[in-house]
This record gives structure tokens, C-alpha cells and sequence, in this order.
């Protein structure tokens, strides 16, 4: 069963979760990966699994995006936060046998 108290259940809620991601420096981080590791191109696939609300979109070039989450509240932040762009989006179960509320 999935947790809604404590600190798990605040990071549930996108807004939250992106504001403590900035203040631990998650999103210099992510950037930095971004681009030294992934290196993605205009046209390459990238299936982010775990995407919470697509925090790495702005530093990918126009890619053919599929986005995972077992929160529905961070998949329609991510769809508020990036509409003009063409992305595909699923909310998925857990794998270890977390459910979604």
C-alpha cells in the first residue's frame, strides 16, 4: 500500500516535490546529467520511467517523449506544465506492489 503521510505523502503533491527538488539542487543535478550523459537528440525516443511532473523536458531538444508515473497528480502537473508540446503520458502501477490512490 502506498504511504500518505510523513514526508512521502507531501512530495506526492508536484508542486512540493519541485520546490524541495530546487532547494536541494535535484534540478542542477538532473540538468547536468541530462546533458553529459543522455545526450539526446531532436528526434530520439526517451521513455522516462518515474517521471514525476517531467522535470527533465526543458533541458531536452524536441524528442518523441513517453513519460511513466504511478502519481496521476504529477502526470497532469507535467501535462499542465509542457501543453504545447507533442508528449505521451501513462500512469502505471507500481512494480512492488504499491497501489495508486
Amino acid at each position: 500500500m502506498q504511504r500518505n503521510f510523513g514526508l512521502q505523502g507531501w512530495l506526492k503533491v508536484p508542486l512540493l516535490y519541485n520546490l524541495l527538488q530546487d532547494a536541494i539542487g535535484g534540478n542542477a543535478l538532473r540538468q547536468r546529467f541530462i546533458r553529459d550523459h543522455v545526450r539526446a537528440k531532436a528526434g530520439d525516443k526517451v521513455i522516462d520511467i518515474g517521471c514525476g511532473p517531467a522535470q527533465i523536458l526543458p533541458w531536452l531538444p524536441e524528442v518523441d517523449y513517453l513519460g511513466l508515473d504511478i502519481n496521476p497528480a504529477c502526470i497532469a502537473s507535467a501535462k499542465r506544465m509542457h501543453p504545447g508540446r507533442e508528449l505521451s503520458w501513462s500512469v502505471t502501477p507500481s512494480l512492488f506492489g504499491m497501489t495508486r490512490d
